[in-house]
């Protein structure tokens, strides 16, 4: 039973964020691999009064927990979509994904438009190349769950402690394991349309896992208006610079209410 918008229930597949702006621009932003809502809180306070933020609430963790994760990529695009109209109220809206995130929301938008829905104002990604590339570690899901945990503490984004200690890798395990399936799943269509929203790429000028060349070849994956947006940091700027981040989120996308 899908409950309805905004209850903050576990079957919603969206929940807003608190300190959001009611009268902006109404963000639907996907966190990266294993993470649940709260994962763009402190983004999200610094853009208190700026834009209305609205998180991905997937299944397999924080209040979905009991839910068994999604494992194929196409199949949960669909679910998506069949939910974002019931979110929307009329105003403009963007999509953010962020590092593994940027590929359900590429994935959302371009679902949006094969069935001719109002496509966002501004498609946001943020720490990821283009999909189709090959993922660095394409059998990390596949991995036993001692070399699974020293795989994902290597590439960062997990805190240290957290990794670390037995009980919260059995309640955060299933989860990365499951989005990790879903990246190595993954392989572009032939029909994959050009979008017509426009893009904008948002990456750490010192990401050692992306580079410029592989960044601007999101240009080629819209038909509107591309924007490449580097700022201070790494690769995880959503856990390393939230400020800096939040004001380029707000950069790319409050002019979308003014249609530009």
């Amino acid at each position: 039973m899908t409950a309805s918008p905004g209850t903050g229930v576990a079957a919603d597949w969206f929940v807003r964020l608190p300190g959001g702006e009611p009268g902006g621009v109404q963000v639907f932003a996907f966190p990266h691999a294993g993470a649940g809502c709260a994962a763009f809180g402190e983004c999200t306070a610094e853009l208190s009064g700026v834009l209305d933020v609205w998180t991905a609430n997937l299944p397999g963790r924080q209040a979905r927990f009991l839910e068994p994760c999604r494992t194929e990529i196409q199949p949960l695009v669909a679910e998506l979509a069949d939910a974002l109209p019931s979110y929307r109220d009329g105003r403009p809206y963007g999509i953010v994904g962020y590092c593994a995130g940027a590929l359900l929301a590429y994935l959302l938008t371009a679902e949006l438009q094969r069935r001719g829905a109002e496509p966002p104002a501004r498609l946001v990604l943020v720490s990821y190349a283009t999909p189709g590339r090959v993922p660095a570690d394409p059998d990390l899901h596949t991995l036993p769950s001692a070399r699974f945990w020293e795989r994902i503490s290597a590439l960062g984004g997990v805190h240290e402690r957290l990794a670390a200690h037995p009980d919260a890798r059995q309640v955060f395990e299933p989860a990365l394991r499951g989005d990790f399936t879903l990246l190595a799943g993954y392989r572009p269509a032939a029909d994959e349309p050009v979008l017509g929203a426009p893009i904008s790429v948002v990456a750490g000028r010192d990401d050692p896992l992306l580079d410029v060349a592989e960044l601007t070849r999101w240009r080629d994956r819209t038909a509107g208006d591309f924007r490449l947006h580097l700022i201070r940091g790494g690769h995880w700027l959503l856990e390393d610079e939230p400020a800096g981040l939040a004001a380029a989120l707000a950069e790319q996308l409050a002019g979308a209410a003014r249609g530009r």
